[in-house]
């Protein structure tokens, strides 16, 4: 069982369980996330694909048989069934739906009333421009604070609720992991790099140190340095807290009228509702630059080809040819200006053949 919370309160839990699709189906293994607002199950059909299903609170019920010594929780329109061992599962639902009920000033999750109202009082004070400049720097300062272990919490979170819809590569994710463990790259993150299979050339880092990578951008490579470079690139994403600190702007004033009263549970759900957003997590050009050069800087310590990320650039605008929109409307900086940027900054860098590298990436292609 896993539990996603930045507090000690109500947010969200996993629970492994069986699912019935139908009345007299047989029971399939499956994941059951529950939060106040949403029901999501996960599990994969008969020929192997991940499967995602989301239920609202009102569309299921939820009881204890007794006799089977589990919670059940029942879908009223498809007559589907999600059964869990002992009685956690039911005693969950039913805290967070007495939770859910309650008036904003009743919840547990409130805090202390009269601080709550002063700083409400003081925020609509202020006035709405006051406010809508605040939230951006209040969030990249919230995110800096966070701690590892939260940052960790909140990436797994996200990273279980894209696997129902993801299939991994366990033996590229092996492999990918051996290349990086090899780079011998000191962090305080516990790196874990996972590679699904998607034919999109793309690859992007979660919180706390998960990095997940598309067998398309593998299969696009030439060369370990590509290789290197993009896992130099997306660790630099990590090491910086840059999906933190962007996924706090991104969901601005939600996240944070979420934090200010506690709501962790509201938090949870507004993370698992953006999974496909986070998919393709995009940065400013100031922090994607940071991660190339932070990127480059790796790669010139262990004397590995600065090449290869003018190598995955040139894949990277092959691939998406029709978004290369200009950069000053854009997220990211303009792939030809990162090119040039790179190529200056690596001038006089002492390139060294890695043969262990090599081998390992052979091994990938």
């Amino acid at each position: 069982m896993a539990i996603l919370s930045l507090s000690s309160n109500l947010s969200m839990k996993t629970f492994s369980g069986q699912f019935y699709p139908t009345y007299f189906a047989f029971p399939r293994e499956a994941t059951l996330l529950l939060s106040d607002q949403l029901l999501s199950i996960g599990y994969h059909d008969e020929a192997g694909n991940p499967v995602r299903l989301v239920w609202k609170p009102s569309e299921v019920q939820g009881d204890f048989l007794m006799g089977e010594q589990c919670s059940r929780f029942i879908h009223f329109s498809s007559q589907a069934e999600f059964r869990v061992k002992n009685q956690e599962a039911i005693d969950y639902w039913e805290e967070i739906k007495k939770e859910h009920a309650l008036p904003w000033h009743r919840k547990k999750r409130t805090g202390n009333f009269r601080r709550t109202v002063g700083l409400l009082l003081a925020l609509l004070f202020a006035g709405s421009l006051l406010y809508f400049l605040m939230v951006p720097w209040l969030a990249e300062q919230m995110a800096k604070v966070v701690s590892i272990k939260t940052e960790r919490q909140l990436g797994d979170g996200v990273f279980e609720a894209m696997q129902s819809t993801q299939q991994e590569d366990t033996a590229a994710t092996r492999t990918v992991n051996e290349f990086f463990s090899v780079l011998q790259v000191e962090t305080d993150y516990s790196i874990r790099i996972t590679v699904v299979k998607d034919d999109q050339v793309n690859a992007f880092a979660l919180p706390g140190g998960r990095i997940v990578v598309n067998t398309g951008i593998l299969e696009s490579m030439e060369s370990y340095p590509e290789l290197a470079a993009l896992l130099s690139h997306e660790y630099s994403h990590v090491e910086k807290r840059h999906a933190t600190r962007s996924m706090f702007r991104s969901m601005g004033s939600e996240l944070f009228v979420s934090l200010l009263f506690g709501k962790s549970s509201a938090l949870a759900s507004l993370l698992v509702g953006q999974v496909n957003q986070l998919r393709t997590l995009s940065y400013s050009r100031s922090l994607e630059k940071e991660a190339d050069l932070e990127g480059l800087r790796l790669l010139a310590a262990r004397n590995i080809d600065p090449a290869g990320f003018e190598q995955l650039f040139r894949h990277l605008k092959e691939a998406a040819p029709s978004t290369e929109i200009p950069e000053m409307i854009s997220s990211h900086p303009d792939t030809d200006n990162r090119m040039i940027y790179i190529r200056e900054a690596a001038k006089g860098q002492v390139v060294k053949e890695n043969f262990q590298l090599q081998r390992i990436f052979e091994k990938i292609k």
